[in-house]
């Protein structure tokens, strides 16, 4: 019974081969991969005979095996390497075996596995200290624009409170203030008395008065925004610029902007202002 491919363990997975297809994590395609390299290469070395070592070349599967592997699959290739190299050396009929020149082209093999790996581990944790910074980044630029929309917010509910002070209780202030101004100019022109014409500026004053305040109260605070709308409260700021500047100041737009934002909403009525 055929037993499935095990994949590699998640400590055998290196990072920076994540974009490489799922089947090269493969554990045993791995090993057969580098055992057919080492086949080739031990191939080559026969055709080439003993007088031409090809030691430095069986590096290519031990570093694939280091690499995408682990240190003890690249130590496994290291001895299947040296075998088939001694085996091609006999093959090709060396006289004697070089047992000491195999231990020292083992140990260079381990060496160079071990340096590998050991360099695959630090790009790893490179990795995630990168992946770590990354996160804590965006959690402060996230936390960021979290309290940049709570200070717009409080700096919003700040100008309506404002605004809504200025219009319901100074406005209602003035406006009274108004009427009986009015009231005592009708009582001095009852009384035909010279003192009209200077109660006629004081309701003139008042009155320019409560414009001033109603056009201080809509910079900080719109009702029509809202109420109605942007759209209504753009088209009452275009009024209220050509009434105070005695400029013509349209509004073009559609009858109905739909902005789900408030914060949003009062931002864009900010810029138009």
């Amino acid at each position: 019974m055929n037993k499935t491919p095990r994949p590699l363990e998640p400590h055998m997975v290196r990072a920076n081969v994540r974009s490489l297809p799922n089947w090269l994590f493969c554990w045993k395609t791995l090993v057969i991969a580098c055992l057919f390299l080492v086949g080739v290469v031990g191939y080559i070395d026969y055709l080439t005979g003993y007088e031409r070592p090809l030691l430095l070349f069986y590096l290519l599967p031990v570093s694939l095996a280091a690499w995408f592997g682990s240190l003890p699959t690249a130590l496994g290739i290291a001895v299947v390497s040296i075998a088939v190299s001694m085996l091609s050396d006999v093959a090709a009929g060396i006289p004697a075996l070089g047992f000491w020149n195999a231990g020292m082209a083992f140990i260079s093999y381990a060496l160079f596995a071990g340096l590998l790996s050991k360099l695959l581990t630090l790009v790893g944790e490179l990795d995630r200290r990168v992946q770590e910074r990354t996160a804590a980044l965006q959690r402060e630029v996230a936390e960021r624009q979290r309290l940049d929309r709570e200070i717009a917010q409080v700096a919003d509910r700040e100008r309506r409170r404002l605004g809504q002070d200025l219009h319901d209780r100074l406005g209602q202030y003035l406006t009274g203030t108004a009427l009986a101004a009015q009231v005592l100019k009708e009582k001095l022109a009852a009384k035909s008395a010279p003192e009209v014409a200077e109660a006629e500026k004081l309701v003139n004053y008042i009155e320019e008065g409560i414009d001033l305040t109603r056009n201080l109260a809509r910079g900080f605070f719109s009702p029509e925004l809202e109420a109605d709308g942007l759209s209504v409260a753009l088209e009452g700021l275009a009024e209220n610029i050509s009434e105070r500047f005695a400029i013509n100041c349209i509004f073009h737009g559609e009858e109905s902007i739909p902005v789900r934002d408030s914060a949003v909403a009062t931002q864009l009525y900010r810029i138009a202002q």
